[in-house]
Order: structure tokens, then C-alpha cells, then sequence
């Protein structure tokens, strides 16, 4: 096998592969990407035996063949090369990669094609067209909200299903909730729960605009388009009843600057403890934005807000409430909420867009004991 091909785009699929590749793993051809040469083109294929992907680059192929070699280390060689055309020639158990017009030659030792598991392709039975925008936004709404406890592994993914007839994606790890409509009606699927790693992928994939094609199978999440296909097993297991979090008669609301409030909580946070606890107390006009006392000592800031009710309080996960606000896209922010007698805030609480702006999201965060 011998091709030519651009450094930059030989680059740009072999950083997918390295994504979905796990270098841990103790199969290890699972450590190697699979190339492959059809004509013009470059093919590369990989899978950690969960996440499978597949994707082709234009090359000027003078002899066809096929390898697989350790993916990681390629990509470092790819990387240390100057920019242009590089030449990569595989003869038996070796793969020699040189730029065209530098005296720099690199050996890497290569595996047999034949070792390489099968890799199935994009299933069309069933599968519909979405869009990339809408689509892309959905994972950026709740993607970060997933558990990362191996022990609840249903957590560990982005639910989708249908809500009063609109497709959603719902993550939740427990203590927060995020969710996200699609905009517009899709065929019925069957409700599946999408490993995180493949939304991920296809988030830094897919651009803002067009379209591309998904499928969900019994057992499989499929993804086709701008030349790659990417498919993922599902993980198995019953998803909490979420609809049963969503929080009910929440009567108050305050509303501050989205700046100011991320410039208090991250002056705030030097003092905040592991536990990430922060205080907020709500009062005429005004939000106090706090750290608790520690034997270090303490923070306090004192920010404007929209608010002429009682005096409220509530201690929230300082990540959880950072989370929300990189992916809400609003000038100011809302927070909706309810108290108890004493005046502190034991449930929910709903983190908004401020105003009457139509969002297609929800974010729900659980309050911590003081």
C-alpha cells in the first residue's frame, strides 16, 4: 500500500479515531486504526468494541492495499510533520511516513489488516434525517448533566425519547436535570439511552447547518453524514421516571445578569470547599452570592437583582450552577423557586433564560444541605 495525501485532513480523521479509540484497552488491535485504500480515496476505521467509526479523505493512491497501526502514536508522527503532502507507504509489518518535500522518514510498526474486527455500516432500515443545528444543540443543553458513576451506568447516557409527542434528550445524574426539545416532529423511535462518547463525537463533527441521518435499532445508535458514519451500542438498562423530577408551583423568581452572577461565582469559588457549596441569599433587589466559613476563611459579594419578595436562601453545587449557565445564551438570568417556612429553598430549582424568550430547554438543580 502507498498513497499521498494532505497532512491537515489526514490529521483532522485520524483525531476522530483517536476519540473514539480506548489506548487502555487490552485487546490490542482495539489500539490501532484501520487503513484501508479504495481508488482515490483513504478509508480509516476504528472501534473500542462499543463505538465504532468509519470516514474516507481524498488521496492520490498509487498502490492499494491495507494496515492498521497504533493510532496514537500516528498521530503524534502526523503531527511533528511540516505542513503539505505526506507519503505513507506499508510494506509487511511496517509502516514508512515522510513529508514530500522534507528529509524526515519515519518507521511505525503495523499490524495485519485481517486481525481488525468487523465493522458494521450505517443501518437505513428505519433511519430519518435531522437537523444539524437543532441536533447539536439538544447534546449541548444536557450532555454535560450526565452522571459519571460507572456504578449507575443508565445515568452515564443522554436519554432519548418522546414527550407529549416531541422528541427530547434528557440527562440527569441525580442531583441536576437538563432537557431539550427537538424543534420540529420525527418519525417514532424507540426510546433509547445514547452513550455520551458518540454525542460527543458527533457534536465536534457535524457543522451548524445541514442536515445528517440517525437510526435507532434495538441495540445500536447509528450516525451518517459529512462523510462519516459512526455507530454505538446502547446501554442497557430503565431510566428513571424524570418527568416525576420536574418541579411544580415554583412561585418565586429573582433575576440577575448572566455576567455578573459568573463573575461572583467565580471569585466566590477560590474559597468554596471540595464539596463545591456555595450560598445564595435572595433579598429586595439584591443576590449574595457566598462561600462558607472554613478555618481558611470566607467570600462574600453582593450582586443587583430583580427580586421583591421575602428573603430567601439556598445552597447550590457551584459546578452544577456554572454548567448551566455556559450553555443558557441570555443577557440575564432567571431563577425560578419555591421556600418553606423558614425561608429556604428545599426543592428544585429551575435555571432560565430571563424574560418571556421561548427556549427548548429545561435545567433543573437540587439544592444542598447548608
Amino acid at each position: 500500500m502507498k498513497f499521498t495525501v494532505n497532512k491537515s485532513g489526514f490529521l483532522r480523521v485520524l483525531s476522530v479515531a483517536q476519540e473514539v479509540i480506548n489506548n487502555k484497552s487490552p485487546i490490542s488491535i482495539l489500539s490501532n486504526v484501520l487503513i484501508q485504500t479504495d481508488k482515490d480515496k483513504l478509508i480509516l476505521k476504528c472501534t473500542n468494541s462499543t463505538v465504532s467509526a468509519s470516514t474516507f479523505i481524498n488521496a492520490d493512491v498509487s498502490e492499494e492495499g491495507e494496515t492498521t497501526v497504533f493510532c496514537d502514536k500516528l498521530i503524534s508522527i502526523i503531527s511533528a510533520l511540516p505542513e503539505g503532502d505526506v507519503e505513507v507507504e506499508s510494506k509487511d509489518i511496517e509502516l514508512t511516513i515522510k513529508p514530500v518535500d522534507k528529509k524526515v522518514k519515519f518507521k511505525i510498526k503495523s499490524l495485519a489488516a485481517d486481525k481488525f474486527p468487523e465493522i458494521s455500516g450505517f443501518n437505513d432500515k428505519g433511519a430519518f434525517n435531522v437537523s444539524a443545528k437543532d441536533f447539536k444543540e439538544m447534546i449541548r443543553q444536557t450532555s454535560f448533566a450526565v452522571a459519571d458513576d460507572v456504578n449507575r451506568y443508565f445515568l452515564t447516557g443522554v436519554y432519548f425519547t418522546k414527550h407529549e409527542d416531541k422528541p427530547v434528550f434528557v440527562a440527569t445524574d441525580g442531583r441536576r436535570m437538563s432537557f431539550c426539545w427537538y424543534s420540529d416532529v420525527l418519525p417514532d423511535f424507540k426510546p433509547a439511552i445514547i452513550p455520551v462518547k458518540i454525542l460527543s463525537l458527533i457534536d465536534k463533527i457535524a457543522p451548524a447547518e445541514g442536515e445528517f441521518s440517525i437510526n435507532v435499532t434495538d441495540k445500536e445508535f447509528f450516525f451518517k453524514g459529512f462523510g462519516y458514519e459512526i455507530s454505538s451500542l446502547l446501554i442497557d438498562g430503565q431510566y428513571p421516571a424524570w418527568q416525576k423530577v420536574l418541579p411544580d408551583m415554583l412561585d418565586q423568581t429573582i433575576t440577575v445578569s448572566k455576567k455578573d452572577l459568573e463573575s461572583a461565582i467565580k471569585r466566590t469559588s477560590i474559597m468554596t470547599e471540595k464539596s463545591g457549596r456555595i450560598h445564595l441569599v435572595f433579598d429586595e433587589n439584591k443576590m449574595i452570592v457566598s462561600s462558607p466559613d472554613t478555618e481558611i476563611g470566607n467570600s462574600k459579594e453582593e450582586i443587583s437583582a430583580v427580586y421583591q419578595k421575602a428573603k430567601a436562601e439556598v445552597a447550590l453545587n457551584v459546578t452544577y450552577l456554572n454548567d448551566v449557565l455556559k450553555v443558557i445564551d441570555s443577557n440575564d438570568i432567571s431563577l425560578d423557586f419555591k421556600f418553606n417556612q423558614e425561608n429556604a429553598v428545599k426543592s428544585a430549582i429551575l435555571v432560565r433564560a430571563a424574560g418571556d424568550e421561548k427556549t427548548n430547554y429545561t435545567h433543573i438543580v437540587m439544592p444542598m444541605s447548608f
